[in-house]
């Protein structure tokens, strides 16, 4: 399966990112109806964060989630196998200039693990010395396909099997400068407990749930 994902993001990077966005959403529509227990997940976490939305708003709301994290998956393509100028475009930074007002400082860069912090996260590895966390995927392929898609800018990548103890080592180790040695995608997300299909985390002052 992991083989006809990846080639289908493969070949559907020779496409104009607008294409890429629109076949994306429609994935992700689909996607919708077809994973019922990331559906039920979706509305239970958007019903405590949001309580006072309507019910049709959230629901407006958890499927633009779907259409959006899909096209996000889906553009990956376009970071880990187009050339470099297109990731330049196809990410806008802005005010960029407080990072490279610090460079040759180490800096810690704390982001939310949203739909486009791949995106994010390539596009600054263009600029910056970056280390960041990746978590090990379970899929060999899919995971020397990403590794090596998220690295192809010189980013480090630290597992997070391995702690954030080895990413402080690299991270202190780095002698080039001017630099930005950073840690992107840093844990920031106290887990409260572990029960049996998930994690339970602080979002938004409610518990809300995230599958394994």
């Amino acid at each position: 399966m992991s083989r006809i994902v990846l080639g289908l993001m493969w070949l559907l990077r020779f496409l104009p990112s607008p294409a890429i966005a629109r076949i994306g959403s429609g994935m992700g529509a689909l996607m919708f109806w077809l994973i019922p227990e990331r559906r039920k997940v979706t509305r239970i976490n958007l019903a405590k964060c949001f309580p006072s939305m309507s019910d049709a708003e959230r629901e407006r709301l958890a499927r633009a989630h779907f259409r959006i994290f899909v096209r996000a998956f889906v553009e990956r393509g376009v970071l880990w196998w187009a050339p470099a100028e297109r990731v330049r475009n196809l990410v806008n930074l802005e005010e960029v200039e407080h990072l490279r007002a610090l460079a040759g400082k180490p800096v810690i860069v704390f982001a939310p693990h949203f739909a486009g912090i791949d995106a994010g996260g390539m596009r600054l590895s263009q600029d910056f010395q970056m280390v960041s966390m990746y978590s090990r995927q379970k899929d060999r392929r899919f995971d020397r396909i990403l590794y090596e898609g998220r690295t192809r800018f010189g980013i480090r990548l630290v597992s997070r099997q391995d702690g954030i103890r080895k990413a402080l080592r690299i991270m202190q180790g780095t002698t080039l400068a001017p630099v930005m040695r950073a840690i992107y995608d840093s844990p920031v997300t106290v887990a409260a407990g572990t029960p049996k299909n998930g994690t339970n985390t602080e979002l938004l002052g409610p518990k809300s749930r995230s599958g394994r």
